[in-house]
């Protein structure tokens, strides 16, 4: 999900196994270009070739704005040899191959983007994360979230700088965040490209309040009350519930 914003500059993805939230940072106006570049590497080269992939924000055509879609043919591709299966190293590989972008005079434009991309198996959850993003874990009845990862901020500064992302993770001197956790029947895992501006305690009420209402509702309620990310922008997020089938 994300706000409906003419400038888009993150992106989203999920197949049947691999979700995936970016944000592109500087890059002269490009960011939106390392937002897709970023999350449809990581999601093409996972999903299950039956179910195609699905593709918001800028990782979607559909999205772009029309002064950008020329650009669409040219530098959406990622040209990535073999990208490893483990999250943390496909993130190297991605900073070392992908945000370089070859402009038609001057130097290429060199691309940041802070991503969180995560793998379902069953009710294993296992992530990576460079960035300002942020993913936890609303569980039912909880006063606080479990808090998996937070944004890679430089600290000592009074305003919010990013100190990590794809793009950087050569001179950042910080590695590749990893997280793994565990889902019970009604968690909602929240993974966000940036911090959503919203209490912690609006978005446990807001699960509970939408505990037995299709997981869309909850994202939309989410979104409605969502201003946009704490330090300004756009944000994209995702959102992973937990559900007992029946036998």
């Amino acid at each position: 999900m994300r706000p409906g914003r003419d400038l888009v500059e993150v992106a989203a993805g999920a197949s049947t196994s691999i979700i995936a939230v970016a944000e592109g940072m500087g890059g002269h106006g490009c960011g939106w270009l390392g937002a897709r570049r970023v999350v449809r590497a990581v999601v093409e080269r996972r999903g299950v070739a039956a179910i195609p992939p699905t593709f918001v924000g800028a990782a979607s055509e559909r999205d772009l704005p029309e002064a950008r879609r020329r650009w669409f043919v040219t530098h959406a591709a990622v040209e990535v040899d073999a990208l490893p299966l483990d999250l943390a190293d496909a993130f190297v590989a991605l900073d070392r191959e992908a945000l370089a972008v070859a402009m038609p005079a001057g130097p290429p434009i060199a691309l940041a983007v802070g991503c969180i991309a995560l793998t379902l198996d069953g009710v294993h959850v296992r992530g990576a994360h460079a960035g300002p993003g942020r993913a936890v874990v609303l569980r039912r009845g909880r006063m606080r979230p479990e808090e998996l990862v937070g944004p890679q901020l430089l600290e000592g500064v009074p305003i919010e700088v990013v100190a990590n992302a794809l793009g950087m993770l050569a001179t950042s001197g910080r590695a590749v965040e990893r997280f793994e956790t565990g889902l019970a029947a009604g968690d909602v895992l929240l993974a966000c490209s940036r911090p959503l501006d919203l209490e912690d305690s609006e978005l446990l009420a807001l699960v509970d309040a939408y505990a037995d209402a299709p997981l869309t509702a909850l994202a939309r309620a989410i979104e409605s009350r969502v201003g946009g990310a704490r330090s300004g922008g756009d944000a994209a997020f995702t959102l992973v519930r937990c559900v007992t089938l029946a036998p």
